[in-house]
């Protein structure tokens, strides 16, 4: 669809669309399976540094070629980050994943986990099977309830797990949508999928609206991979 890569830009550019390889202090340690902070990409190192916001020696190594490296599954993300989640005692209240857009496949995973009296968004970039930018801020819980709320009557979104037929390769399923949404609560798990690269030119408007609602909360996050200069003096 025409003009879906420019109305990433806020989006991209509020994460951190680069591929410098800074990094920062590693995030603790899982509480019921403390894994130590290697260099080795895996699944379950994704899944972490979805959950925590630090970046890591490990950040930089996620690739398309590195064996183990991982390579983003919406299905798969959203069915193994609740369990990586409860094994590092965070909970996790929404994952929301845009992709694969563009010509390099990107995607944009938001991470909503439980931080104190208030709920924190880590957010993450990775074209082409690299994290080239994370990002994270606070929100209250009113506003995060108000914005699920909100996603759930957005147009060219369906309820429930996207399926297809067994014979579909598993590659061609991934790519057959590219927004997935899964919150969870005391009522158990909803769950959202849609297609917006794909829609017809004469979705154009509803696309925006959508991508827009996603953007709302990308907009006032803090870098914190790759880390600018400026950011790395507030922190001094």
């Amino acid at each position: 669809m025409r003009g879906i890569v420019p109305l990433f830009a806020p989006l991209a550019a509020a994460i951190g669309l680069s591929g410098h390889s800074t990094f920062q202090a590693a995030p603790e340690p899982c509480a019921a399976v403390p894994l130590a902070d290697t260099v080795t990409p895996s699944r379950e190192a994704f899944f972490r540094e979805v959950l925590f916001s630090p970046a890591t020696p490990r950040t930089p190594r996620f690739d398309d070629y590195t064996d183990g490296s991982y390579h983003v599954d919406k299905l798969d993300l959203v069915t193994g980050l609740p369990i990586t989640a409860a094994a590092c005692a965070v909970l996790l209240h929404a994952v929301l994943v845009v992709g694969p857009v563009g010509p390099l496949w990107a995607y944009h995973i938001f991470a909503f986990v439980e931080q104190a009296d208030t709920v924190r968004l880590n957010a993450l970039v990775m074209p082409h099977a690299r994290i080239t930018g994370k990002a994270t801020r606070t929100v209250d819980r009113d506003s995060l309830a108000f914005w699920l709320r909100r996603f759930e009557d957005l147009p060219l979104l369906s309820r429930g797990v996207p399926s297809w037929p067994a014979s579909e390769e598993r590659l061609s399923g991934e790519f057959s949508f590219d927004l997935f949404l899964a919150h969870w609560s005391s009522e158990g798990g909803r769950y959202f999928h849609g297609t917006i690269s794909g829609a017809a030119d004469a979705d154009t408007a509803l696309v925006r609206r959508v991508l827009e609602h996603v953007n709302a909360f990308a907009r006032g996050v803090t870098s914190t991979y790759p880390i600018t200069d400026s950011e790395a003096g507030r922190q001094r």
